[in-house]
């Protein structure tokens, strides 16, 4: 059976020379639950943002259901994330924001774009939808 997260060799090292996880290697077995438990500083957020396809590894491999983290939209379709503090990301602008979003709902059969653009007008950030 297809591990529901498999890992291979994850390392995930900062400007500066920082290596906030190194060599990480594991499956998650379908049908379980995981959790990651250890001191600050020994990388757990920065593996699951990772696994959420928020952070690109520096090495290694992820696969969530057999889909690998490369797989871009067909990967994301695959993962649900929810942050303790959800926040936007700086790097990201309100419309990426939003197509981000929409790719983790696979049942979405119509364009987003329209709906992004529609949902942008009706809180009134649409002039500001491509900034940062």
């Amino acid at each position: 059976m297809t591990p529901s997260i498999s890992i291979r060799s994850l390392t995930k090292t900062f400007p500066g020379g920082l290596t906030a996880v190194r060599d990480l290697s594991l499956d998650v077995p379908a049908g379980s639950v995981f959790g990651f438990l250890g001191a600050n500083g020994a990388g757990k957020t920065s593996t699951i943002r990772i696994i959420a396809g928020l952070a690109r590894p520096s090495a290694g491999e992820v696969s969530v259901a057999g889909v690998p983290l490369d797989a871009g939209l067909a990967y994301r379709r695959h993962v649900g994330y929810l942050a303790q503090e959800p926040a936007f990301y700086g790097w990201m602008t309100g419309r990426e924001a939003l197509r981000y979003i929409a790719g983790f709902h696979p049942w979405l059969d119509e364009p987003v774009e329209p709906r992004i653009a529609e949902l942008l007008d009706l809180v009134g950030l649409a002039d500001a939808a491509d900034r940062r």
